[in-house]
């Protein structure tokens, strides 16, 4: 089984999931970075080229494959959770666990990362503090109900919260990581 990690954007997914995926010897996959790798473009020059909706179609059929495989550890897109399909495809192969985290350290953290160069679009057009609100209303309890696992990672580092989702895995997660 695959351990999925959502969430909005900057709730720690990449950096918690290479962790995780290092502890227990399995392969880390970033669906964003390999849509960026499949098109040879950011996020931000694909959905500018391409819109929002193609942007979605592709991450919905990379959700798909990689749903297919086996003993991953996924930090996905925090948008992924919006498309119908894509609950589908990770609530039946994967271990789902929601990095919360509050919207003002959310806020902060994009911003540091868009000072170090890593730009995401808008995907409204607001001021970032009223768009991380909106959104995650919208996305909220989707996250909540999709979720066998939460942690608040606001206050804590990766390394903590990696440790937490590593306590918390199901006895059949942990055989089949110590099977691999």
């Amino acid at each position: 089984m695959n351990i999925a990690l959502i969430g909005y954007r900057g709730s720690g997914k990449s950096t918690v999931g290479r962790i995780v995926a290092d502890r227990l010897n399995r392969e880390f996959v970033d669906s964003d970075t390999m849509i960026e790798k499949y098109v040879g473009g950011s996020i931000e020059e694909i959905v500018c080229s391409l819109g929002w909706p193609a942007f979605r179609a592709l991450e919905r059929e990379l959700i798909r494959k990689l749903t297919r495989r086996k003993n991953i550890v996924l930090a996905t897109g925090g948008g992924v959770v919006e498309d119908e399909d894509n609950r589908a495809y990770l609530n039946k192969t994967c271990w789902i666990v929601w990095l919360n985290c509050r919207e003002r350290i959310l806020e902060q953290r994009i911003r540091k990362d868009e000072s170090m160069g890593s730009i995401r679009p808008s995907l409204m057009g607001h001021d970032l503090a009223v768009e991380i609100a909106v959104v995650m209303e919208k996305r909220m309890p989707i996250y909540q109900a999709m979720s066998h696992l939460v942690i608040d990672t606001s206050f804590r580092n990766a390394k903590e919260v990696a440790h937490e989702i590593i306590n918390a895995m199901p006895d059949l997660l942990k055989e089949s990581a110590n099977a691999g």
